[in-house]
């Protein structure tokens, strides 16, 4: 950032910042989940009667399931980052059995063909394995919230967003473990670069500039606030010296 010119004026917590770009105020109300699964982690925000509730980060992500597939396939790293994003598919049920994916090798070897189907035998039992960890923190969460009397439904159910959450099938196979409704949430409300910015990868990103701009709004607002109440304490000195005099 400091090499771009630009200051740090204060950190954010990623999943907090995606919930900025990607919830709606009903959500919010309703009670919502947001899941920002990103390479290395999954940041957790959970919302319940217009609050934010909870906080969580769990260290396992998309990158667990890009080494899946360079062990199983033999394939490098970065070649198989590329066939999950482009190829890869969370619930094996709606891959076709005729596509293939061309997978290449180590070594100097060859290319080979695999059946897609194939691959999603192998990203499904992770990306449930994953969501699962997530499911067991939503319970424990809700456990806690009910015993103190708050509300803990997450009525609006589940939004997952971030890079690894545009997997194809990832929605289905969400609902499968945390039986409630679920969307692959994107910016919101935003004009400009709409082509660009309306991905779920940008909902950080995103979310980053609408917290900067409620914040600069609500700082303003509290300096209005202050130089009125300071004008109106004056007024008040002033009619009750006048008082005194006349």
């Amino acid at each position: 950032m400091e090499r771009c010119g630009l200051k740090v004026d204060q950190l954010i917590f990623a999943g907090l910042a995606a919930s900025y770009s990607v919830l709606t105020e009903d959500e919010r109300e309703l009670g919502v989940c947001v899941v920002d699964i990103g390479g290395g982690t999954m940041d957790i925000a959970v919302y319940t009667g217009g609050a934010l509730r909870h906080t969580k980060v769990i260290p396992y992500a998309g990158n667990v399931v890009t080494s899946d597939i360079a062990y199983a396939f033999g394939t490098p790293p970065s070649d198989a980052e590329a066939i999950k994003v482009r190829h890869g598919c969370a619930l094996g049920s709606i891959v076709g059995k005729d596509e293939n994916v061309e997978v290449p090798s180590v070594g100097g070897r060859p290319p080979r063909s695999l059946q897609r189907q194939t691959l999603a035998e192998v990203i499904e039992p992770r990306y449930t394995e994953l969501l699962n960890l997530v499911n067991e923190e939503i319970l424990q969460l809700q456990e806690q919230l009910r015993q103190q009397g708050v509300k803990h439904h997450l009525a609006a159910g589940i939004v997952l967003t971030g890079g690894a959450a545009q997997i194809e099938g990832l929605a289905a196979c969400a609902q499968r473990v945390f039986h409630t409704q679920v969307r692959i949430g994107a910016p919101l409300n935003i004009t400009g670069l709409t082509d660009y910015a309306q991905e779920p990868y940008y909902s950080t990103a995103v979310g980053l500039l609408h917290y900067g701009k409620e914040s600069h709004l609500s700082g303003e607002a509290e300096v209005e606030k202050r130089v009125t109440a300071s004008v109106g304490s004056w007024i008040k000195r002033l009619n009750s010296w006048l008082r005194k005099e006349f």
